[in-house]
């Protein structure tokens, strides 16, 4: 489980989250969503560790973040950013076998492998393989980066649930392996693991998230099901523009679109 109790966070001077507070059950998938600026990557990145919290707490699987070794909380937490950049070539393989890393000191060669080309099939990775990783396209590299994410929850036998977080997993994706890597994310939460991802695609979230947490100015505006929050008086407030909503009778969802009027 994922437990961020009353945290505020300032990035020098400037204040960017204040007491925001939500919870991520394993099995579950959030989804952060906000206008540029709103603070979703600077909350991914405290949740994630990276960035210190000035009050508040941040709990992994009931353990306060602070209390983990960083061995343990690598096998308890993948972390996928939006922006990674690799100087050197690095092959697909070795971008994703960095992924076991912390199982290094008790995992042979041969479980490592076994387990770095099972998944690189299963994310459909094995023709990226070879590619290096400064010559693939931005796509490529998201699908890469994501396998990498994977493959460092892969454990013999996992006891207690687990976390991944994405920042914009889908952004360089063509429409083909955005629905794949939302299927895999399904998968893997059924795995016991609590999801909590960025994505600006609303109607993307709407289609696969369990819960959305919507954030303004640092602070959060609205936390629940898709259909609870995404009204047009809560887009509105969120987005500054408004939306038109229709429910998919079909999927019995909803997709919403911005107003586009005759100003523009």
């Amino acid at each position: 489980m994922i437990e961020v109790n009353d945290i505020s966070v300032s990035l020098g001077k400037q204040a960017v989250l204040t007491k925001v507070s939500f919870k991520v059950e394993p099995g579950k998938i959030c989804v952060l969503v906000g206008a540029n600026g709103a603070g979703k990557t600077t909350l991914l990145r405290a949740v994630s560790g990276e960035v210190k919290v000035d009050s508040g707490e941040i709990k992994i699987d009931g353990k306060s973040l602070g209390d983990w070794s960083i061995q343990k909380l690598a096998r308890q937490r993948s972390v996928m950013p939006q922006h990674q950049h690799v100087p050197f070539a690095f092959s697909g393989r070795q971008i994703v076998d960095f992924g076991r890393y912390p199982y290094s000191l008790e995992e042979s060669n041969r479980e490592r492998s076994k387990r770095i080309e099972d998944m690189l099939s299963r994310t459909e990775c094995l023709s990226l393989a070879q590619k290096p990783i400064i010559g693939m396209s931005g796509g490529e590299a998201q699908r890469i980066q994501f396998c990498r994410a994977l493959v460092q929850l892969q454990q013999k036998e996992r006891t207690n649930p687990s976390c991944l977080l994405l920042d914009e997993p889908t952004s360089s994706l063509d429409p083909k392996y955005k629905i794949k890597l939302i299927k895999q994310l399904r998968e893997e939460a059924k795995n016991k693991t609590a999801i909590l991802c960025v994505i600006h695609d609303l109607n993307l979230a709407n289609a696969f998230c369990d819960e959305i947490i919507m954030l303004k100015n640092g602070a959060v505006v609205a936390d629940g099901p898709p259909k609870k929050v995404m009204t047009r008086d809560l887009l509105k407030v969120v987005f500054d523009i408004d939306f038109d909503i229709v429910e998919d009778v079909t999927s019995n969802r909803i997709m919403v679109f911005p107003r586009v009027d005759d100003s523009y």
